[in-house]
């Protein structure tokens, strides 16, 4: 019976040199922009993972701006991405729940003034 490996040491050496770099290097963009819009990507975290194995050009450019975008706006986008077109409710309670959601600014500006109604009250 033969097996479906036909080559040697020299193919799988040549296999292993054509595929694509791992790691944060090759994150794709889209999931950028959602961990980005989850607060879970920045500026520090590009500086750290994606710019020491990026290749220049394009692509680290692209990882570069996303970490500048603001996080309120790109969350706030998010939202109405996932609510409005996609209908996909797990990212969209992550969205809601991030830091940068302004719903979760909202809530928490309305329970500190009934806090303080309640203290003077």
């Amino acid at each position: 019976m033969k097996s479906g490996y036909t080559g040697g040491p020299q193919s799988c050496a040549r296999s292993r040199s054509r595929r694509k770099p791992k790691g944060f290097a090759r994150l794709q963009p889209l999931l950028l922009l959602k961990l980005r819009a989850r607060a879970l990507y920045s500026l520090a975290a590009y500086r750290r993972w994606i710019r020491p194995s990026a290749r220049p050009g394009y692509h680290r450019l692209v990882c570069m701006l996303i970490a500048i975008l603001p996080g309120t706006l790109l969350n706030t986008a998010m939202v109405l991405y996932y609510s409005l077109l996609r209908r996909n409710q797990l990212w969209l309670l992550y969205m809601r729940l991030s830091p940068f959601s302004i719903g979760r600014r909202f809530n928490s500006i309305a329970s500190t003034r009934r806090a303080r109604v309640h203290e003077s009250g």
